[in-house]
């Protein structure tokens, strides 16, 4: 069971509409995360896993791996759109549908986020809309491991928020399961069935108002005589770093987990933060992710050669701190 007594759906239902949402007929669209797809075997989807639970009267659950708003699926050579159309033919109650939830999003980490690809968001929800004209359209940003590029999520919502008075409702689930390995299948891109259940749980909460949980630990592997550790808490990072740096430029602290990987890659965005430390004997030094893989975590000292001890206990920004 995904979220207690079910009897609770019925409650908010009556009490406030869940969110203003009327979820008597139900459609969830997708991509690999609505399929249920994993590497290590497909797995029962977050739609199909929260269905159950709303007490609807019709649903249809359908993802379609590698389609994005721009992005073409390199199975199925189809975009989301595309896909949507493709599809929608086999719901004969698609005008009647109440409620749309889409999940899109990830796909699309490779596009150029230009006017094209706000038109593409655009003609994608006006055609859900037009299509559906009796229903809400909730979006979703897919949850990951790590989050997308910054530009794609500010990318996205600005497009959204043009469909605010068109009852388009954007939910800012891209953090909800960062730093949370267990959730994640082998390649750590996609959920596993411990993943998909914390979508279909976490959309469950929200329908019923209640608080999304997302605290979670990234475990970095500490440098030897070093202490450097990430816990993750909503959308701020703790950072709790320690130790005695010995160099004229900078020591090595810790390393950031292999999941990181897609983002030290020159070609797309590079994993960099940079802020002042207070060393022990005074000076300020830089705390500072780099190195030659850019999976590094530094401290810089800017004057000359000192053993110098510092500890550092400080938050910063989810999306600011992974660029």
């Amino acid at each position: 069971m995904i979220g207690g007594d079910i009897s609770m759906i019925e409650r908010a239902k009556i009490e406030n509409g869940i969110l203003g949402l009327d979820l008597s007929k139900i459609i969830i669209f997708g991509d690999s995360f609505t399929e249920g797809y994993s590497p290590d075997g497909n797995v029962i989807s977050w739609g199909n896993r929260l269905i159950p639970y709303l007490e609807c009267e019709k649903s249809h659950v359908y993802g379609e791996g590698g389609v994005g708003f721009t992005h073409m699926s390199s199975s199925s050579r189809r975009t989301a759109i595309q896909a949507w159309n493709n599809h929608k033919g086999e719901i004969s109650w698609l005008d009647e549908a109440t409620t749309v939830f889409v999940m899109l999003g990830w796909n699309d980490n490779d596009q150029d986020y230009g006017d094209s690809f706000m038109d593409a968001v655009e003609t994608f929800f006006n055609q859900v809309l037009s299509d559906c004209p009796n229903a809400s359209v909730v979006y979703l940003f897919n949850p990951g491991l790590v989050p997308p590029k910054k530009q794609i999520i500010r990318k996205i919502y600005d497009a959204v928020m043009i469909y605010a008075k068109q009852k388009v409702v954007f939910w800012d689930s891209w953090s909800w399961m960062v730093f949370n390995e267990s959730c994640f299948s082998s390649d750590n891109v996609h959920p596993n069935s411990s993943g998909q259940t914390t979508i279909a749980r976490n959309v469950y909460r929200k329908l019923l108002g209640g608080d999304i949980e997302t605290s979670a630990v990234c475990n970095i592997s500490d440098v030897n005589g070093f202490t450097f550790n990430l816990e993750r808490n909503g959308k701020m990072v703790n950072i709790y770093a320690s130790g005695t740096v010995n160099a004229i430029r900078a020591n090595a602290i810790g390393h950031f987990p292999g999941y990181f990987t897609p983002w030290k890659k020159s070609a797309g965005p590079v994993l960099r933060w940079s802020f002042p430390v207070m060393l022990g004997t005074g000076k300020i030094g830089l705390l500072d992710m780099g190195g030659s893989n850019g999976n590094s975590v530094y401290i810089l000292q800017t004057d000359d050669y000192i053993s110098d001890s510092f500890q550092i206990t400080s938050s910063v920004d989810l999306l600011e701190f992974l660029g």
